[in-house]
């Protein structure tokens, strides 16, 4: 059953009944006297031992009511570790005279402010120098498109000083506390069993800034897996074929991150990776009261009901999608034309837009 801590009020009232029936009195306390006083400072004591069970209560199941610190030790105690930030890296290009060298560790900035070493530069070629960047912080923020510009912060002669993105990717943040806690209930929900279809699930969410995966098995008919996976952090959910290939050889060999051991696919086992198409939901929805608040409690909603639901081949029912705003917070009454269940194909992955508000 819950724990139900008795109010700070209900303490006194209590202890106060306690002190009256030990005086023998049959009335309550006087208005004014020193048990009273008493009983208002063992109540306060009282319930200060209360908010300690309360919060240790929530502290033994690692829940969304933990503490981030409780979740990330019990995480990495049950072979889960929290993701790390990642730096970005990639190649650029340098227009350059013929006998130009780029030094290394020469610094670029992009036009957000994001800064850049070069780590590796080839021998001028027909004017050409590639070179391998890094970025000096980690964080997705400074993942570039491709042709994107990037300046030398201290010019170099014989080599101009603007250089093209080629590719510039990988960077990732620290994992939310909220993945974390999602991977850890996979863990312990689906034990690793050495090659399980939950396995290439749960190796797959270990890779940097991917969020959800799914497993099937013979895709390609027997001996074959076939994976697909989304990083929902991303501005584009759907990985890149940089991104694929690093799943593709994290899942063939990798050191376990809690052990360090050696693990992967079995041998004989051919992975098969595919990428999903989107299927965009774009909602119409009139809310009462209608303000900024509402608006992204309803987003919020709809997004933990997209990650809770939707996944290839899946059918998000109407009354899912009228509970889920229905329920957020602050929302008294809404109207929305949708009249049928959302269903996806086999390849499909639905995904929630920003609604049209309908005033």
């Amino acid at each position: 059953m819950p724990y139900n801590p008795p109010t700070l009020a209900e303490s006194i009232q209590q202890i106060e009944g306690d002190i009256s029936l030990e005086l023998g009195l049959n009335a309550h306390l006087p208005v004014v006297c020193s048990e009273r006083a008493i009983a208002f400072s063992v109540g306060a004591a009282k319930r200060d031992l209360h908010d300690q069970l309360q919060w240790l209560a929530k502290q033994i199941v690692p829940t969304a009511e933990s503490d981030d610190s409780t979740i990330e030790t019990r995480a990495a105690y049950e072979g889960v570790p929290r993701k790390l930030p990642q730096k970005t890296k990639g190649h650029a290009t340098f227009t350059v005279s013929d006998n130009a060298q780029l030094p290394l560790d020469s610094v670029l900035t992009a036009a957000n402010g994001s800064r850049y070493l070069v780590t590796f530069a080839t021998l001028p070629d027909n004017g050409i120098i590639v070179a391998a960047i890094e970025a000096e912080q980690a964080g997705k923020v400074r993942n570039l498109n491709a042709d994107d510009v990037l300046t030398l912060v201290s010019p170099v002669p014989g080599i101009h000083n603007q250089a093209t993105v080629r590719t510039l990717e990988g960077g990732a943040d620290i994992e939310p506390i909220a993945e974390l806690l999602r991977r850890l209930w996979f863990r312990k929900q689906y034990p690793p069993m050495g090659g399980a279809l939950h396995d290439y699930r749960a190796w797959a969410t270990e890779v940097p800034s991917v969020t959800r995966a799914w497993a099937y098995d013979a895709w390609q008919g027997g001996s074959t897996v076939g994976l697909t996976f989304v990083c929902d952090g991303n501005d584009d959910l759907l990985p890149s074929a940089a991104k694929i290939q690093e799943v593709k050889d994290y899942i063939y060999r990798h050191s376990d991150p809690a052990t360090g051991v050696e693990v992967g696919r079995p041998a004989g086992i051919e992975t098969v990776l595919f990428t999903l198409r989107i299927k965009p939901v774009k909602l119409a929805i009139t809310l009462t009261p209608d303000t900024a608040e509402t608006r992204a409690a309803v987003v919020a909603q709809l997004t933990e009901l997209e990650r809770q639901f939707a996944s290839p081949g899946s059918r998000i029912l109407l009354s899912q999608v009228r509970t889920a705003i229905g329920t957020a917070s602050g929302v008294m009454d809404y109207a929305t034309p949708l009249a049928s269940d959302i269903i996806s194909q086999n390849d499909e992955l639905i995904t929630f837009e920003a609604p049209q508000w309908i005033e």
